[in-house]
């Protein structure tokens, strides 16, 4: 039980020091290896998978037609910040098997009784040069359009792939803007 608490509290600043530390001013930072969440779950979805050539430790999601969603992060921007959320940006590294893929960085917004206000994407091809080579994409999104920055609405951001083409996911990032 000890263990756990030392464990737990470890965890708890890590992630308080990775929020408070950015380059940006009044910027969250929510990091997420694929790794970080095995012991977490109960039950690990069948995407999430065990691979020697990670971007970052053991574990990616494989993203295809079978599977086309990453792991997401989800939250109302009033659990995110107090302060008035201007701009989320979406960072993940993706590994392709061949250049057809049809695969987006999807930054999505929500109202409290789950009707879609916003579903951004951007198709990320462009930005992955080789196959089989990790590669760092990002996305971008002003969320003070429309009131989509409101403390009741939900933040998803995740990758989607639905083409036969496997894509590796790893080491995702969100970088919350604040005022």
């Amino acid at each position: 039980m000890k263990i756990v608490r030392i464990s737990f509290f470890a965890l708890s600043l890590a992630t308080l020091i990775s929020a408070c530390e950015s380059n940006k001013k009044n910027a969250l930072v929510y990091d997420n290896t694929v790794d970080n969440n095995i012991p977490w779950m109960h039950g690990v979805p069948a995407n999430v998978i065990s691979l020697p050539n990670a971007h970052s430790g053991r574990y990616v999601c494989k993203l295809n037609a079978s599977a086309p969603y990453s792991l997401a992060f989800n939250a109302t921007f009033n659990q995110i910040s107090v302060h008035k959320i201007n701009k989320v940006t979406y960072t993940a590294f993706l590994n392709r098997d061949n250049s057809q893929i049809d695969t987006k960085l999807i930054i999505e917004i929500r109202d409290k009784e789950d009707k879609l206000l916003n579903w951004s994407g951007k198709d990320v091809q462009g930005d992955i040069k080789k196959d089989h080579n990790w590669e760092q994409v990002s996305f971008s999104l002003d969320v003070n359009k429309n009131n989509w920055n409101n403390p009741e609405n939900v933040l998803r951001v995740y990758t989607l792939s639905s083409t036969g083409t496997d894509v590796l996911a790893d080491d995702f990032q969100v970088t919350i803007e604040t005022e």
